[in-house]
């Protein structure tokens, strides 16, 4: 029989705290409950909010931290692209499943989904037609190499949230994210096609967020500098946690093997 943990004297200061915060105990969960279990039929019945489309597993660029390429091994990047039966199915779905959802979400999931950008197109115009008097926001994630003005001007009149992946400084950046055919790094491309469009669609750049990977090989540091002080970016986007750090306009994303997952606070430096 286990002793009681609670009559050790030679537990850590920092264990005794969580046993009299009630954090740990010696009894056993039998069950665990949930608030909405009771709810939940009702709810993937009629208040579904968001549907994801996977639209094509291709991409022009082949990043080092990449699901479909670099240390994964269990998919690869192929020619797959969603037709349109199958997101019309996956939009009616979400239609007659969300009765009571005044606001419906639609995201575009790739691969670099500018491929197919016809498609998607196609996809939006669709959940248009059907989800009258309901409220539609979209999302969509780009690396930005492929961008035009078309692509821009879409995006802009059906307020599309649009994210580019930008790791940082050029040098940083490139060590990650390469052309696949030619194995050069992006950074110059994408910083052009912002640069065309922040001057020819300057309120909806304002908008547009971005996605830093932030590669633990990397100075931190000078990732940070970057996004407070670079004068294309530094006012792209506010995402700040002020309890820990100090703010700066940018939004940290994402993470892959071997990285640092970051959630709801901006790169910065620490204060305190």
């Amino acid at each position: 029989m286990h002793e009681d943990i609670t009559k050790l004297d030679d537990i850590p200061a920092k264990v005794q705290i969580m046993l009299q915060e009630g954090f740990l105990s010696n009894n056993r969960v039998e069950m665990i409950g949930y608030s909405l279990t009771n709810y939940l039929s009702d709810i993937l019945d009629n208040k579904i909010q968001t549907l994801t489309l996977q639209v094509t597993q291709q991409c022009n660029l082949r990043c080092e931290y990449c699901i479909y390429f670099g240390s994964y091994t269990t998919r690869r990047h192929s020619n797959k692209v969603m037709d349109f039966l199958t997101a019309k199915k996956g939009i009616d779905f979400l239609i007659s499943h969300s009765q009571n959802s005044k606001l419906l979400n639609l995201g575009f999931y790739g691969g670099e989904l500018s491929l197919e950008f016809d498609l998607i197109k196609e996809f939006i115009k669709y959940i248009q037609e059907k989800a009258e008097g309901k409220k539609i926001t979209y999302n969509i994630t780009s690396n930005a190499t492929l961008l035009n003005k078309d692509h821009i001007a879409f995006f802009a009149e059906n307020d599309v949230a649009l994210t580019i992946s930008l790791d940082g400084p050029k040098d940083i950046h490139n060590k990650n994210r390469k052309f696949a055919v030619s194995w050069k790094g992006t950074f110059d491309v994408i910083v052009e096609k912002m640069k065309i469009v922040k001057e020819k669609f300057p309120e909806y750049y304002s908008r547009i967020n971005f996605n830093c990977m932030l590669d633990p090989r990397s100075d931190i540091s000078c990732v940070n500098e970057f996004w407070a002080k670079d004068e294309l970016l530094k006012d792209s986007f506010v995402n700040a946690n002020p309890e820990l750090f100090t703010v700066i306009r940018f939004t940290v994303v994402s993470v892959a093997f071997g990285f640092e997952t970051i959630y709801n606070p901006s790169i910065s430096r620490q204060i305190g």
